[in-house]
């Protein structure tokens, strides 16, 4: 009986501790790597705050979104963590959820100079080309609407600089990203314009499906307890942005 009993012992001391692999992109100011080499950003400031509050020490890799998301993915892959993770149908069962981190606003930018008049996806599928970022969900979206006419770069930066050499006409990003990007490049944000919302969506923590619902369990409720306690809300003030309130539709 005492064998079986350590045996339990040993093995729950073991879920608790494993060590979780954890992967964001660069993607700023959600997530990135700053001029001290150091990931950091809003979403970044969050997941170190919940494994501070669960005891995690688990260290966090910065990799391609494609490596990162098919890691998350693979099949018998326990304990892979992965940030910040737009929803959507398609990805509803490929993941266990915790957040929302922040919520996000899907938005078509074109040229200033151009006239380019956007009342419907009818409407975008006639432009020549619209960029978007290689894999991204925004991308996946565009397909699964039957869009034919998008140019794929393999980050968000040759995005920008293909709007304004007129590489492309409408570029697909969320409303951070292209600040942020704009920033980055140097480029005057003035010289674009926002000219459809595609759609609003909220962003998330994910672990991969073999990830023991033990972990999982423990990173949510330490997400609600900085969400009710207020300390969400003062990460978002420090890096501008507003709380989230998206809700996974049920």
């Amino acid at each position: 009986m005492l064998r079986y009993l350590l045996i339990f012992i040993f093995f729950t001391f073991s879920l608790f501790n494993q060590e979780l692999k954890i992967y964001t992109e660069e993607s700023p100011p959600i997530n990135f790597l700053n001029t001290n080499g150091e990931i950091d950003g809003y979403s970044t400031e969050i997941v170190r705050e919940i494994q501070k509050r669960i005891g995690d020490t688990s260290t966090i890799e910065l990799l391609p979104w494609n490596r990162a998301y098919n890691l998350a993915i693979k099949k018998n892959n326990p304990n892979v963590a992965l940030y910040s993770t737009s929803f959507s149908e398609e990805r509803r069962n490929l993941f266990h959820w915790v957040g929302p981190l922040f919520d996000n606003t899907w938005t078509f930018y074109a040229l200033a100079s151009k006239e380019i008049l956007i009342n419907s996806f009818e409407d975008a599928k006639k432009v020549n080309k619209i960029g978007t970022y290689a894999s991204d969900i925004r991308e996946q979206f565009l397909y699964e609407q039957g869009f034919q006419n998008i140019a794929s770069f393999r980050n968000s930066e040759t995005n920008i600089h293909a709007l304004l050499s007129g590489r492309i006409d409408l570029w697909l990003t969320s409303n951070i990203g292209f600040n942020s990007i704009a920033k980055k490049e140097k480029v005057d944000p003035m010289l674009f314009k926002e000219i459809y919302t595609v759609k609003n969506n909220g962003l998330y923590i994910v672990f991969s499906l073999d990830t023991s619902k033990v972990i999982v369990d423990k990173w949510s409720k330490a997400y609600e307890e900085i969400r009710n306690d207020g300390t969400l809300k003062k990460i978002g003030e420090k890096w501008g942005l507003p709380f989230p309130n998206f809700k996974i539709p049920e």
